[in-house]
């Protein structure tokens, strides 16, 4: 994780008992000011005020059927925190399809298969099921999208409101997914439910944003690296066609180069923006060169060990020569062997 602050940014494209958090990445506060920051980077303001005539833009409010009310962008905060909602049983729980380990092929084999399981982010991102697994309402990209369509031409005023504010809720949900990619454990078959000696890279998040307000800030405001447009004309991943899911997984990282995925090339973006652009999904990025406790150095595991990643191995860092152990005089006289 030693670059895990130099890359943070590349997240800004967009129960039954203990398990209650295995599968939680990014604490939810966490979630709703990266998307808050996607929003600041991304065309949403504009396109909401020129294509949809809303003056204020991110900052008009929507009135949902169901009584709330929020302004754009805090709709868009809404779903990212709500992506992680329980269901009706912990085992049913959203967050535990937020996993995509990039290395398993097919996608359906690539979620959560660690003390539980799960669908792929990838797959659970344009899944019309799920509602019916979870139990919390249904935020596919196919859904947000109908939302869409029914908040530009149904006839009645409120429910075209409505639609809007469900549309840009949708939005966060999957930017959450997306989100997720950058979360080790969750790119290395890694469950990680709380521990009372060992914090989780979401648990350090969270607390790195509360007490380092400043520097969390300066990390989300550096210019972002964009997906290179080629990605939208790979091929479609079966139970994922929908173009948004190379984002997450381009099925360009195959185990053999992961100094490729460190590589940028200077372009434009879709929509003509000049940036440094990545042919990488989020999540092949963060498995090749990312680490979580119990996912260190697992090139010599079995391939079909839950937990086997080739990258990074303890030969491609520095350890052995930076990190020496030395030999120290303790106060109850015993010498031992310190870092």
């Amino acid at each position: 994780m030693f670059l895990w602050r130099r890359h943070f940014v590349l997240v800004v494209g967009l129960t039954l008992g203990w398990p209650t958090a295995t599968g939680l990445a990014w604490e939810v506060l966490t979630h709703e000011e990266i998307s808050s920051r996607a929003v600041d980077v991304s065309s949403v303001d504009r396109v909401t005020r020129e294509a949809l005539g809303l003056t204020k833009g991110v900052d008009d409010t929507l009135l949902e059927d169901g009584g709330e009310q929020f302004s754009i962008r805090n709709w868009i905060r809404q779903g990212a925190n709500r992506e992680d909602d329980f269901g009706f049983l912990a085992l049913c729980s959203r967050f535990l399809n937020h996993f995509h380990q990039p290395l398993r092929s097919p996608w359906s084999q690539a979620g959560l298969n660690d003390l539980f399981s799960g669908q792929s982010s990838g797959i659970w991102a344009q899944s019309p099921n799920q509602s019916t697994l979870s139990g919390t309402g249904s935020w596919s990209w196919q859904e947000t999208r109908d939302r869409f369509y029914r908040g530009l031409t149904s006839p009645n005023k409120a429910d075209r409101e409505g639609y809007l504010a469900q549309t840009f809720r949708g939005l966060g949900h999957q930017i959450h997914l997306i989100q997720d990619a950058s979360s080790v454990p969750h790119t290395r078959n890694e469950a990680h439910p709380p521990s009372f000696w060992t914090w989780t890279i979401e648990q350090w998040g969270l607390q790195f944003q509360n007490t380092n307000p400043t520097s969390f800030a300066a990390i989300l405001g550096q210019t972002p690296i964009m997906p290179d447009p080629q990605l939208f004309s790979l091929s479609p991943e079966f139970g994922a066609p929908i173009p948004i899911s190379k984002f997450l997984d381009a099925n360009q990282y195959s185990g053999s180069n992961p100094d490729a995925t460190t590589s940028l090339t200077s372009g434009a973006t879709a929509s003509g923006q000049t940036a440094l652009l990545s042919l990488f999904g989020l999540s092949e990025y963060t498995n090749a060169n990312f680490v979580h406790r119990n996912t260190i150095f697992t090139d010599t595991l079995p391939q079909d060990h839950k937990w086997w990643s080739p990258y990074p191995r303890r030969s491609s860092t520095n350890i052995d020569t930076e990190i020496v152990p030395e030999l120290l005089a303790a106060e109850d006289g015993i010498t031992d062997q310190v870092v």
